[in-house]
C-alpha cells in the first residue's frame, strides 16, 4: 500500500511539474533571435499559425532623420499557415536601445513603406516584407545608429477590425 501511494504522488508531483513547465513556457512564447524567449502579451496566440521565420529574415539599415526619428528597416518573412487571410500588426522590442539611452521608446511600432501599420498576410503564404520601426532619437546616437545588430524580439497581434 506504502508503495502504490508513494507512485501515485510521485505520478502526481511529475503530472503537476510538467504543467507547470508548460504554462510557463506558453507565456514566454515569442522568439527572440538569440534562441530564447520573450514575454509579451497580446501575441498571436499559436505561434505555428503565424510566425516569422527568423533564419530568412534580417535587420537591413538604420538611418536618423534631421526630425530626431531613427528608423530600424527590416525585411521580415511572415508566414501564415491558416486558412484565412489574416491583418497583422508588428510590435519591436527595442529594450537594448531604450536601455543605452539611444530611443526614447522601448517598444516599436512596425509599418510598411507607405506608413501603413498594418500588414494582410494571405491564406497559406509566406511573404517578404519591408518593415521599418520609427522611434526617437534620445542623447546616445551613436548607440541608436549601429549598424551591426539582430533583429529585435518582434510581437505578432492581431490587428484591430478599425485599422
Amino acid at each position: 500500500m506504502k508503495k502504490l501511494l508513494l507512485i501515485i504522488t510521485s505520478l502526481l508531483l511529475c503530472f503537476s511539474l510538467s504543467s507547470c513547465s508548460l504554462l510557463l513556457f506558453s507565456a514566454f512564447n515569442t522568439y527572440v533571435p538569440d534562441g530564447e524567449y520573450a514575454e509579451f502579451s497580446g501575441v498571436y496566440p499559436d505561434e505555428d499559425e503565424i510566425y516569422i521565420d527568423y533564419e530568412k529574415s534580417y535587420f537591413s539599415e538604420v538611418t536618423a532623420s534631421d526630425d530626431g526619428t531613427v528608423s530600424y528597416r527590416c525585411s521580415l518573412d511572415i508566414c501564415n499557415s491558416t486558412d484565412e487571410d489574416v491583418t497583422v500588426s508588428l510590435l519591436g522590442d527595442f529594450e537594448e536601445e531604450y536601455d543605452m539611452g539611444c530611443i526614447t521608446s522601448m517598444f516599436l511600432a512596425g509599418e510598411d513603406e507607405n506608413k501603413s501599420t498594418t500588414f494582410t498576410l494571405p491564406a497559406n503564404s509566406e511573404s517578404t516584407y519591408t518593415v521599418i520601426f520609427k522611434g526617437t532619437l534620445a542623447g546616445n546616437k551613436d548607440g541608436a545608429l549601429k549598424y551591426d545588430r539582430s533583429l529585435p524580439g518582434i510581437e505578432i497581434h492581431l490587428a484591430d477590425d478599425e485599422n
